[in-house]
């Protein structure tokens, strides 16, 4: 490849000469691969820990187990497609600042990998002992096998939520959030689980469902940051701008870049204006209170038209001078 790149004459030609470290690029490569690199070896230290607890239960249960495990990544490896589409999708939307995409392509993948986990996941457990038979014919290792199948594979849905929503985070630009969360929520959360509930019930089903338990509480932390990412407005520094649309409808939706969120920027303004085409609706609100010749403006703006419209609904702000 690299001596077809080296003989192209056109925008694809390689010039070796011209090979060197880009700071700024090598930066964000390593801000978004080092995190996910460093979560994927600690998560591999915790199935250590998972398989010594699982090798406790003698031969039968470990043979049943990798059965049911390699049946696992077929689904797990069609879950995670989606994943990876929304990592690609977003940083798209995001590098393109088409911010009302955002919410689509999350949603997009998000029912693609529930639709995957429920066919393949559903399709594992209805089918688990006939697809245990091509690893053993041993009717204690099917047993133990699918003992495994039916919890993991049946809420396996979540875990593809899981890893969809902390993939839109990495698109997003934030991989240590994902991080962390993954790692407190999947890793942290099981090895405390083997420490003190399995050791109060010895069993394989209560060592299986730490899975489904862990998928859901870091899925529901995950989500929160992704709401607070991609379904609130896109906010940057105020003073590099003197009004803030909140924009409604469908495809005019503005969403926020947390890194760029200057929480400090009330600091910068003078106050707080409130404009509105109603008048009426003005003096209902107590006009006495309405703000002239504010820094900063904050109004609804509706589809392409070019003056302020109400929505026949207002909040009311109690503002200090």
């Amino acid at each position: 490849v690299t001596i077809l790149l080296i003989r192209e004459e056109g925008a694809l030609h390689l010039d070796l000469r011209h090979l060197g470290f880009h700071k700024k690029a090598l930066l964000q490569i390593i801000q978004i691969g080092l995190p996910a690199g460093l979560q994927s070896t600690v998560f591999s230290l915790s199935n250590v820990v998972i398989q010594s607890a699982i090798n406790s239960f003698g031969s039968t249960v470990v043979a049943g187990n990798s059965a049911a495990s390699n049946l696992e990544g077929f689904i797990y490896t069609g879950m995670n497609a989606f994943a990876q589409a929304a990592v690609t999708f977003t940083s798209q939307n995001m590098g393109a600042r088409k911010y009302q995409n955002l919410n689509r392509v999350v949603l997009n993948c998000l029912l693609c990998a529930i639709v995957t986990g429920v066919v393949l996941g559903g399709g594992a457990v209805l089918a688990g002992t006939q697809l245990l038979h091509f690893y053993s014919s041993d009717a204690a290792v099917i047993a133990a096998g699918y003992e495994r199948l039916r919890v993991i594979c049946g809420t396996y849905l979540l875990c593809g939520i899981m890893d969809t929503l902390a993939s839109s985070l990495r698109g997003l630009g934030y991989s240590v959030l994902p991080m962390v969360v993954s790692l407190v929520g999947s890793c942290l959360l099981r090895l405390v689980w083997i420490a003190t509930i399995f050791q109060l019930n010895r069993t394989p089903f209560m060592l299986y469902i730490s899975y489904p338990i862990s998928w859901v509480l870091t899925a529901a932390v995950h989500l929160g940051f992704d709401t607070d990412t991609w379904l609130t407005t896109h906010i940057q520094r105020a003073n590099a701008f003197r009004a803030i649309d909140f924009v409604a409808g469908e495809g005019h939706q503005v969403y926020v870049q947390l890194a760029q969120v200057d929480r400090q920027f009330t600091h910068a303004l003078g106050c707080i204006n409130v404009i509105d085409n109603a008048t009426s609706t003005a003096h209902f609100a107590d006009s006495r209170d309405i703000l002239h010749h504010a820094d900063f403006v904050i109004y609804v703006h509706d589809g392409n038209k070019d003056g302020v419209v109400t929505h026949r609904c207002f909040k009311f702000f109690q503002v200090d001078n």
